[in-house]
């Protein structure tokens, strides 16, 4: 990930993917899609697509507000997130 090095002195965390907000087609449903870099056993760096959802089955601060699962690849050009009941909107003030 060097290539996207931030230059800011001051940042001394490691850059592990990037996410953009998206909203789908059909419901307007709000969610986070983008990429992790993970290193599998051999040291190989690989991107590994991710979508990010608010959690809706949150009942007390001890569970998640967001959760992230692996993005499905799809055959066709659009990157539509799947569709999971964990899903909502995600509050704008929180992004």
């Amino acid at each position: 990930m060097s290539e996207n090095s931030n230059t800011n002195t001051n940042n001394n965390n490691q850059e592990l993917g990037a996410l953009w907000k998206k909203e789908s087609k059909n419901g307007g449903q709000k969610y986070l899609a983008g990429h992790i870099v993970v290193e599998d056993d051999m040291g190989v760096e690989k991107k590994v697509k991710v979508v990010v959802f608010a959690n809706r089955e949150k009942k007390n601060e001890r569970y998640p507000d967001f959760r992230i699962l692996k993005a499905k690849e799809f055959s066709g050009s659009s990157t539509e997130a799947p569709k999971k009941e964990v899903a909502q909107e995600i509050d704008e003030d929180v992004l």
